[in-house]
């Protein structure tokens, strides 16, 4: 009897409405403060692994013939402790590295989530922070690859 587990019926819900299972751990912020080089090894591991997919093929040739003069990176999330985030930043470093090729000066960041390690980490790499929210109205002067992260609104806090 172990393995009883007890399913909350359907019968009562609207449809297309999601059941939603609450998990305690889920709900408790967790931050493990991690260092440069932990998130370095990390980064560097995922970079390797999307660089042999046919992902990372794919996104390559599509965006090969385009020159791109800065990226604008909004909400990539906390990729010292997220694999998805770590797997985005992987994919805009590999990007930057193999084909767009521009000092990583012209890659600015933005998260309002950003632990400070992550702050550090991205400056320590030559990376651009944005200081304060510009709610995704930065201008483009030049040729900018925009890369939202966030699901609606970008960033507006009143």
């Amino acid at each position: 009897m172990s393995d009883f587990q007890i399913v909350k019926s359907r019968k009562n819900r609207k449809k297309n409405t999601p059941m939603i299972i609450k998990n305690a751990e889920a709900t408790t912020e967790k931050h493990i403060i991690t260092d440069g080089n932990t998130i370095n090894r990390k980064l560097q591991d995922s970079m390797c692994l999307l660089k042999a997919s046919e992902f990372y093929s794919q996104v390559r040739d599509l965006i090969a013939d385009h020159h791109i003069d800065a990226i604008v990176c909004y909400g990539i999330g906390n990729f010292a402790e997220c694999c998805i985030a770590r797997y985005q930043l992987a994919l805009l470093v590999l990007l930057r590295e193999d084909i767009i090729q521009i000092p990583k000066s012209s890659c600015h960041f933005y998260d309002p989530k950003f632990y400070n390690e992550e702050e550090l980490y991205l400056k320590d790499a030559g990376f651009a922070l944005i200081p304060e929210n510009e709610e995704g109205k930065r201008k483009a002067e030049k040729n900018t690859f925009f890369i939202c992260h966030t699901v609606g609104r970008v960033y507006i806090i009143t």
